[in-house]
């Protein structure tokens, strides 16, 4: 990746905005941070985020060790020829529909075997 530090790369920063604005809104209270980089280049990744870039890089540190420890753990895995894997991912659509409608497209994208499930509805 590219060492330099600077602004957004014009060709992304308004849909970069927008959807840090839509992420602020979404989750009050919680940090995020948005990534933008080209797949299998060494090019520059942009990134948004409503927190310090202290405490960004601490929560990237601690993403990494957690995972390094997952793939530790699943190279250590007898191999049996699949591997089962959850994953939960936010999406901003007002329905189940919309949602499954955004996703299987990166379903597809990704070569896998995929279910895309509704969530529990909380009981009030």
């Amino acid at each position: 990746m590219d060492s330099t530090h600077g602004p957004i790369e014009k060709k992304h920063a308004a849909l970069m905005n927008a959807v840090a604005s839509a992420l602020q809104d979404t989750f009050k209270g919680y940090g995020f941070v948005l990534f933008v980089f080209d797949h299998n280049t060494q090019g520059r990744a942009n990134y948004i985020s409503n927190s310090e870039r202290v405490d960004v890089v601490k929560t990237l540190q601690q993403f990494v060790q957690h995972e390094t420890k997952q793939l530790q753990s699943i190279a250590q895995t007898p191999d049996t020829g699949t591997i089962d894997m959850y994953i939960r991912v936010p999406v901003c659509a007002s329905t189940y529909e919309d949602a499954h409608a955004m996703l299987e497209p990166y379903v597809k994208a990704m070569a896998v075997e995929a279910e895309i499930v509704r969530p529990p509805v909380a009981k009030p």
